[in-house]
């Protein structure tokens, strides 16, 4: 079997060999390092945006909980308003029937 010739048309060496190996190996971690140090960002970013959301949800959980104390005290007063003004509408009909409006 013939031996493959390097680039240069030269049997290639242990030595031109080995210099490719180590090129190839700093290219490899290079790459590595870039792709690991992607992903770090990426992941930081997502870590903040997750921070904001939950953030923002923590104050929607609060405001709704104002919203929701407010709202108690205004359905019990809109209660005692219907049954006012119900009684009201027939003390209304009642006075009307006796002076013949109705």
């Amino acid at each position: 079997m013939p031996k493959k010739k390097g680039q240069n048309g030269r049997d290639p060496s242990n030595h031109d060999l080995s210099k490719q190996i180590g090129s190839l190996a700093k290219t490899v971690e290079s790459l590595a390092r870039s792709t690991a140090q992607g992903f770090a960002e990426v992941q930081k970013q997502a870590d903040h945006r997750f921070q904001s959301t939950i953030e923002r949800f923590e104050k929607l959980e609060a405001d709704m909980g104002d919203v929701k104390r407010a709202l108690g005290p205004m359905v019990q007063m809109m209660a005692m308003n219907d049954h006012e003004i119900g009684s009201l509408k027939l003390r209304l009909n009642r006075v009307e029937r006796k002076v013949g409006i109705k």
